[in-house]
């Protein structure tokens, strides 16, 4: 008798074990699908704002880099790097402001600096936010449920 218990308690100690990694299996199974759409998002806006020319073509004597100057109004008319500073936190929209359907629940967030970055060997000014030559840009793209964010980031220099 003594025997049928012990058996009892250990397969029930097993499947419980093995319960516990298919709930765990089925709960965070799609996670890796949103990660990686995330990951898409940030690249393709990554890839949109990087075609952009460093300075805006219709100053005709440019400042530094993002200069309040020369930001356009909409999206559609962004015509370099720094118009896309002024784009807020939102879902993923294509290039006419449309949100595209089934990201809802994606949130994209746009940062720049064109303060504090420099490129180069310690005390190197070529390439420096200080020289007006360089742009740093990070797109970050919040997937649904609040999950940690996917970050990615990228240097804009003029190299004309």
């Amino acid at each position: 008798m003594v025997e049928a218990v012990i058996t009892i308690v250990v397969l029930s100690v097993g499947v419980a074990g093995i319960m516990n990694v298919m709930w765990q299996t089925t709960t965070y199974s799609a996670d890796p699908m949103q990660r990686q759409q995330a990951l898409n998002i940030a690249q393709s806006y990554m890839e949109e704002i990087l075609t952009k020319p460093y300075a805006d073509p219709g100053l005709v004597f440019p400042g530094a880099p993002c200069d309040p100057l020369g930001l356009d109004g909409t999206r559609t008319s962004y015509d370099d790097v720094c118009d896309y500073s002024q784009l807020p936190a939102q879902v993923p929209t294509d290039i006419s402001n449309t949100a595209i359907a089934g990201l809802e629940g994606y949130t994209v967030e746009l940062n720049f600096d064109n303060t504090t970055e420099t490129l180069g060997p310690a005390g190197s000014t070529q390439l420096s936010a200080a020289t007006n030559r360089l742009i740093w840009i990070e797109v970050s793209v919040t997937p649904p449920g609040g999950g940690a964010p996917i970050t990615i980031s990228s240097y804009r220099t003029p190299h004309y």
